[in-house]
């Protein structure tokens, strides 16, 4: 019953507060019109611009698939243009002379196990990001990822290069998942340290660099900062064999 009466009560009050609300507007917009016009105008202003704030922060999303960007035959121009930086050294090749002609069969053939994932050219810049997946010597098929930043010039050469980190292999659906992630915070030119090993251990992510290897961007290559004591031999060797073409020239 008390429930009842309470209900009843409402909509007593209700019943009479509406006439009394209705009078009131009623009697603003002929006596005061210009205080009613004011209110209203402050009101539709402020909901107007709450509408505005909330359009802004609704952005273009952000799509990063290089096949929305580029064509089969644009993937495999950008593919012959890094694949020497990214790709492994063949047999007898060095830095300075994996360049050679004698080395296009090998990085074509390469090229083809590397494919272009992820492709994003920044707005703001000249810069385009880029990230590549290619198969990892391992018992079960796994992959490891391979991204950075390139700026082309005038004449769609290479102008700047840097390859910002390289993941663990990993099987390919992890790999996607976790390099994705990754290369958002990439572009949005965000800290990428707390991928690294030494702040994710046991989880893998980003095998390079570490605390003791960087990328070189003026040379495009790895560095290591440990001591390495075949490292001499190594450059006597790489000087020996540019001796020998000399003379051979």
């Amino acid at each position: 019953m008390t429930g009842q009466k309470d209900g009843l009560s409402l909509t007593r009050l209700t019943k009479n507060i509406k006439p009394i609300f209705n009078h009131t507007i009623k009697r603003l917009i002929v006596n005061r019109p210009f205080y009613f016009y004011r209110c209203t105008m402050r009101y539709f202003l402020k909901f107007l611009l709450i509408f505005f704030l909330i359009s802004c922060n609704q952005s273009e999303p952000i799509i990063i698939n290089a096949d929305y960007y580029l064509e089969a035959g644009q993937m495999d121009d950008v593919k012959s243009k890094v694949i020497r930086y990214i790709g492994k050294l063949p047999k007898k090749g060095t830095h300075s002379n994996k360049f050679d002609k004698q080395f296009d069969d090998y990085y074509k053939e390469l090229a083809s196990n590397h494919q272009l994932i992820y492709y994003y050219p920044d707005k703001g810049s000249d810069t385009v990001y880029y990230l590549f997946t290619r198969i990892a010597p391992s018992i079960y098929l796994k992959k490891v990822a391979i991204a950075g930043k390139i700026v082309f010039d005038e004449n769609n050469d290479i102008k700047y290069f840097d390859e910002t980190f390289r993941t663990y292999k990993m099987e390919e659906k992890e790999l996607l998942d976790k390099s994705k992630e990754i290369f958002m915070q990439l572009i949005h030119k965000q800290s990428l340290q707390n991928y690294y090993f030494e702040n994710t251990n046991p989880k893998e992510f980003i095998e390079f660099p570490d605390k003791n290897t960087y990328y070189d961007s003026n040379k495009r290559e790895w560095i290591s900062t440990l001591e390495n004591p075949l490292e001499d031999l190594k450059r006597e060797y790489q000087e020996s064999q540019e001796s020998e073409k000399n003379n051979e020239n």
